[in-house]
């Protein structure tokens, strides 16, 4: 297989999932069009000359590491996410509606209270990458991945469940 096909195969596999990590990084959707594109442009960048020994984990470091650039030059490091939920188009019962929403605004609260690095975590977890695999893109141990995703858990449901 030749590199531009190794990088079309790549990005048919990987690009749905940058793209939603960077979503849930706090970028407006057409900015984080962009910046998957971009991973995919210093990959080739990257993979001229050199090998990557773990693709998968590579293409969401690059993301991770655009995301946070991106960040910077907007001045909204400190910003999360904001989540969009499909509420039901008419409700049948007007109280589970408002409990729906109660919940939502429970777990944004939970998520908002996580810090930079244990959404960070959770995010790369919930995207399937291995404790390894997100070590490498996070440029931390193995140990301290583990350590953030028990204290993300742990804060979590201190405010979901009190």
């Amino acid at each position: 297989m030749n590199r531009s096909d190794e990088i079309e195969v790549l990005y048919v596999a990987h690009r749905g999932e940058i793209y939603a990590y960077l979503v849930g990084l706090g970028l407006e959707p057409a900015v984080a069009q962009e910046l998957t594109q971009e991973v995919y442009v210093r990959l080739i960048e990257e993979l001229d000359g050199r090998s990557v020994r773990n693709h998968r984990a590579w293409l969401f470091r690059a993301a991770h590491n655009l995301a946070i650039d991106e960040h910077r030059s907007r001045s909204r490091a400190s910003e999360l996410p904001t989540a969009e939920y499909d509420h039901p188009k008419s409700p049948e019962d007007p109280e589970q509606l408002a409990m729906q929403r109660q919940k939502e605004r429970t777990l944004m609260l939970a998520i908002r209270k996580l810090s930079p690095q244990q959404l960070a975590c959770l995010q790369l977890r919930s995207n399937g990458l291995r404790y390894r695999e997100i070590a490498e893109v996070l440029g931390i141990s193995v140990p301290t991945v583990g350590e953030f995703l028990q204290r993300a858990i742990k804060n979590m449901r201190k405010v979901l469940y009190g």
